[in-house]
């Protein structure tokens, strides 16, 4: 149970790293008037709802199901794992070769307008920008392992506070220091506009080979 729950905390630390256009959302939103802060909360918001609303369908839903291993039930998530992997190792082949022909993307155009965003688009725009393949494979990886229903809830937890704060970082730097905050989020901001092409590709790419790896292997011993 404890290295199921570490397992879904790394994928929650995966998520959150993979989508730091999301995290410059929250950047960019913050210091707007007349409710930059509110607004950058319900982003944060609609980001843990949506991955909530995931993880509780996807444990509670199949709960009378058996998991266990070489059930048909295992198989179907073992293949749905191989699925997801390819899909999102071929995006990383795309984004990378495209990278290296055009160089870094703008960003995203609602980026540009994020801080005149109100708090109740904030919290739509913030459900819709998650990366779900990792929360459908960190229920995939609970499912498989086949814990009670209260220890895959707890294990999903887990997942969701680390990729929900680590997303809520800007707010919570600013909670905590506010003499100095704006210096660090600053530097957050531009280390992530310089970097956030590749990090998304490779990360994306780790994603993929680790579905790969996982979902191969679970069907070739199930």
């Amino acid at each position: 149970m404890g290295g199921l729950i570490v397992e879904c905390a790394l994928l929650g630390l995966v998520l959150t790293a993979s989508s730091p256009i999301a995290i410059m959302g929250v950047l960019v939103m913050m210091p707007s008037k007349p409710h930059g802060m509110r607004s950058a909360a319900a982003f944060v918001a609609g980001w843990a709802c949506v991955l909530l609303a995931i993880g509780l369908l996807g444990i509670l839903g199949p709960s009378g199901l058996d998991f266990s291993n070489g059930s048909t039930a295992s198989t179907v998530t073992f293949g749905l794992q191989l699925g997801l992997g390819i899909a999102s190792l071929g995006y990383a082949i795309f984004r990378y070769r495209r990278l290296r022909a055009r160089g870094a993307p703008p960003p995203p155009k609602w980026l540009a307008r994020a801080g005149t965003v109100p708090p109740l688009a904030a919290f739509g725009l913030g459900a819709l920008l998650p990366y779900y393949v990792v929360a459908i494979a960190c229920v995939t990886e609970i499912l498989n392992a086949n814990v009670s229903v209260g220890g895959g809830l707890v294990a999903y937890l887990a997942f969701l506070l680390v990729t929900t704060g680590l997303l809520a970082s800007p707010l919570i730097v600013v909670a905590t220091s506010r003499d100095r905050s704006p210096e660090r989020l600053a530097a957050m901001q531009h280390w992530l506009d310089r970097n956030s092409g590749m990090l998304i590709t490779l990360l994306v790419a780790l994603i993929g080979l680790l579905l790969i790896t996982r979902g191969g292997l679970g069907l070739l011993q199930s």
